[in-house]
């Protein structure tokens, strides 16, 4: 049996990486620019998707200003 394709939630620090900025400024998009976040106990954590879904669309408006 295959085991599903699950992509686990990133931290704070693994979508600093990505997006190539750092934790702070994620923390700042998060509050400020509504990059989707959950909780999960104590932790702040970040669906990869959504990170993905949420860059492509700022870069659309980026695109056409």
């Amino acid at each position: 049996m295959k085991a599903p394709d699950i992509r686990l939630p990133l931290s704070r620090e693994q979508v600093a990486k990505y997006l190539g900025v750092s934790v702070g400024t994620v923390d700042n998009m998060r509050k400020r620019q509504g990059l989707p976040a959950m909780k999960i106990g104590t932790r702040v954590v970040f669906r990869p998707e959504a990170v993905e879904a949420w860059a492509a669309r700022r870069q659309e408006g980026a695109d056409r200003a």
